[in-house]
């Protein structure tokens, strides 16, 4: 199965919205967390309602620790590349209906930290800073919470029924959802999250999920109001999938390693899009995880000579602008009469002190005078930079072979005479 046409052109968007510094808005929903396999281990049942019914039958803290227990993500590599697109620029807002923190974690793995990095709660943080947050273009990357958080035990009171988002987030979060959005999972379980998306506006909406989509989806029915067609704007199957969704596009954007040329970096008119890739070769969906890398190598063939312009641009810098690079390598000459003056100056003060010792000192010997004058300059030189470590280590090589030599001179001349 070849890379869908909505992915190809999603990332191709991704990267001109960058260049803008108009990234696409993000929303993760708890399908993403919650799959039927989870559900089965909680409630032995696949079924929504089953495992509703189960957990309002337990107390509070008992429905924390039941979903922080079966809530290990098994995405990791997922949240990973996602991270990557985030800290190169291609999201900064993140809105997420998952109660875990496996997104949190990926991006301290990153060592992304305050300033640079904060997650907003709701139920924990206020509402009002939550809903400016919303409005406004964030200038460092935001992880926004809508349900709340297991590692900060918060969680709402009626759990997974609906539930009312306070009115001054609810307000933010529509105006948010109806910019240009990526949803990734289905809104079916998110009822307050689906009240919010309206069907005005001209704003896009790409939506990823596993299953086939349905003409009763909220999601797909805003997308036709809007008056797109749902074949150009879902990923759904193999590809719609989470764990296969972000690495195929941080495999396609080429976050961590642009492919390049191994005999001669391109012009600007050389460099291609990712749109323009030969579609002729087609590159086969991923069947797990480890087939991943095989796509990773078809794209790589593919995409020779892609890389952002950015990179052309820096290595096709103006003759002057090298040769000022290159100039900044060696000190200047001033610097350098001003370490050697200073160095004279050094060793006379040097002289004067060793002079000065040995008139105050009768019973110093006058034959060790040379050898500590020379260590002493030799030290303060290597201080000041005048020397560096190789030439030290030569200077006092060479000494103690000239004594070494004297001696056996002095032990020749003893045994001749």
């Amino acid at each position: 199965m070849e890379i869908p046409t909505p992915l190809r052109n999603l990332a191709q968007l991704l990267q001109v919205r960058k260049q803008q510094s108009k990234p696409y808005n993000l929303l993760l929903t708890s399908a993403i967390s919650l799959t039927p396999e989870v559900l089965t281990e909680i409630c032995g049942s696949a079924d929504w309602q089953k495992f509703r019914a189960y957990l309002r039958g337990l107390g509070p803290n008992d429905r924390l620790e039941m979903l922080n227990y079966h809530l290990r993500s098994d995405n990791q590599e997922s949240y990973r590349a996602l991270v990557r697109l985030i800290k190169a620029g291609y999201f900064s807002t993140v809105l997420t209906t998952n109660l875990d923190s496996a997104l949190e974690a990926a991006i301290l793995e990153y060592q992304l930290q305050p300033p640079n990095y904060q997650t907003l709660v709701v139920g924990r943080d206020q509402d009002e800073y939550i809903a400016a947050a919303l409005e406004n273009q964030a200038s460092t990357i935001r992880i926004v919470k809508l349900h709340g958080s297991l590692s900060d035990r918060v969680l709402p009171a009626t759990f997974p029924d609906f539930f009312e988002l306070p009115d001054p987030i609810r307000d933010g979060l529509e105006r948010y959802l109806n910019r240009d959005i990526i949803i990734v999972g289905t809104l079916n379980r998110e009822d307050d999250i689906a009240r919010s998306l309206t069907i005005r506006g001209r704003s896009s909406i790409y939506y990823v999920l596993p299953q086939d989509h349905s003409v009763d989806d909220e999601v797909i029915q805003a997308i036709v109001a809007r008056g797109n067609n749902p074949s150009t704007f879902v990923i759904s199957g193999q590809y719609g999938h989470f764990e296969t969704f972000f690495l195929t596009l941080d495999t396609l954007l080429q976050v961590d390693s642009p492919i390049v040329s191994v005999d001669a970096p391109p012009t600007k008119k050389q460099a291609i899009k990712p749109a323009e890739l030969d579609s002729s070769k087609a590159v086969t969906a991923p069947k797990s995880l480890q087939d991943l890398t095989s796509v990773s190598r078809e794209i790589e063939q593919q995409q020779q000579f892609v890389y952002p312009l950015s990179k052309i641009e820096r290595e096709q810098k103006p003759a002057s602008t090298q040769k000022q690079e290159e100039g900044k390598e060696s000190p200047p000459v001033n610097i350098m009469i001003i370490k050697i003056v200073s160095g004279v100056i050094a060793i006379a003060a040097l002289l004067g002190a060793v002079s000065l010792f040995v008139n105050l000192t009768p019973s110093f010997n006058a034959i060790f005078i040379i050898p500590l004058v020379i260590i002493l300059a030799v030290f303060i030189l290597g201080l000041m930079g005048i020397l560096n470590a190789n030439q030290i280590t030569e200077i006092f090589s060479k000494g103690l072979n000239t004594k070494g030599d004297k001696s056996k001179k002095n032990d020749k001349q003893k045994v001749d005479s």
